[in-house]
């Protein structure tokens, strides 16, 4: 690891891979999603019950993350891609007739929080991944099967608390 000189610029470690402006972003997987709603009261996010659920009933939005095990700048992992990246990613796929798997991505990205705007442009070629489809993909699953039942364990354990303990007009955060 070695001596740090610029102490401020340390972030804390997460569970996902961020996406930062001029980030160069290779995917390896499939899209996994799950529906989510982010509890500003409690400054945490639990899984949408679905047709019956209760933050929805209560008025709370809900949001999709969209998720990929891929490459960030050389570092390997889980990606959270921002919707905004994950629509503009399929645009370009649909129209440039590729697979979005074939290529290098680089990453814009203005503002931060709920102010966050992100662009998309093609780099080079990929090249050949350093994982396979199917072995990407099942990392990604495993890891995200246990995010997802944290979500849903999260969700039992608010959904018993009463709607006035939440804020309602709050706004959703964004995914980076």
């Amino acid at each position: 690891m070695g001596l740090v000189t610029k102490e401020q610029d340390e972030k804390r470690p997460s569970q996902f891979i961020k996406l930062e402006d001029k980030s160069k972003l290779i995917l390896f997987s499939n899209l996994y999603k799950a529906k989510t709603h982010f509890l500003k009261a409690k400054n945490t996010s639990v899984l949408c019950g679905g047709e019956k659920c209760y933050f929805c009933d209560a008025g709370i939005k809900s949001r999709m993350e969209y998720f990929y095990y891929g490459e960030v700048d050389g570092e390997e992992g889980i990606v959270r891609v921002p919707a905004s990246v994950f629509y503009a990613l399929n645009d370009q796929e649909r129209v440039l007739e590729i697979d979005k798997r074939d290529s290098i991505w680089i990453i814009s990205k203005k503002g931060s929080g709920l102010d966050t705007e992100y662009g998309v442009a093609r780099g080079k070629e990929a090249g050949v991944p350093t994982i396979s489809l199917e072995k990407a993909n099942v990392k990604l699953t495993t890891a995200l099967d246990i995010y997802v039942k944290n979500l849903e364990q999260k969700y039992k354990e608010f959904s018993k608390e009463p709607v006035a303990d939440f804020d309602l007009e709050e706004e959703i955060p964004s995914n980076d």
